[in-house]
């Protein structure tokens, strides 16, 4: 991480207080990254590209209104974090460099999956039949069906 940080203001709801950082997209590239309220599962800061955010922020304000409080696990993971989870989990996590995490455009929204029982398939919640619905006004779309909660923020599918 480079260490250059912008403060600036905005009115979209998620973003903590609209910091702007540097991250890492791959071993030679950066992209300026907004931190969102909230931490991930491992209590580390969420970062998404600024556009993704600002989308982003647009989606949780549709939901809140529709009575859904969006709630994310992962946003934007370092080559090295995608390179520790994709050991740990090879046949769930995309090899490093290939993770839209990594390019700062992909949540894990929580509630959007329930296990029905062990030999059974992930069956999607009423959360994640909402986002299939109205996250496309928003540029996120569930591109990997096999994952319920995770979501890419795809511009050109924003209404």
């Amino acid at each position: 991480m480079l260490g250059i940080a912008i403060l600036m203001s905005t009115s979209f709801w998620p973003i903590a207080e609209t910091h702007l950082e540097w991250r890492q997209k791959d071993r030679h590239s950066y992209f300026l990254a907004t931190r969102l309220h909230g931490k991930d599962n491992e209590g580390q800061p969420l970062f998404l590209q600024q556009q993704a955010a600002e989308s982003f922020g647009e989606l949780q304000e549709a939901a809140l209104k529709a009575g859904w409080d969006i709630q994310v696990n992962y946003a934007y993971r370092s080559h090295r974090q995608q390179a520790r989870l994709h050991r740990r989990a090879p046949n769930w996590a995309a090899k490093p460099g290939y993770s839209t995490h990594e390019q700062g455009i992909s949540v894990d929204i929580a509630g959007t999956s329930i296990k029905k029982c062990r030999r059974c398939s992930r069956q999607s919640t009423d959360l994640h039949r909402w986002l299939l619905e109205n996250g496309a006004n928003y540029g996120f779309v569930n591109d990997v069906p096999k994952e319920p909660w995770h979501f890419t923020y795809v511009p050109d599918k924003k209404d």
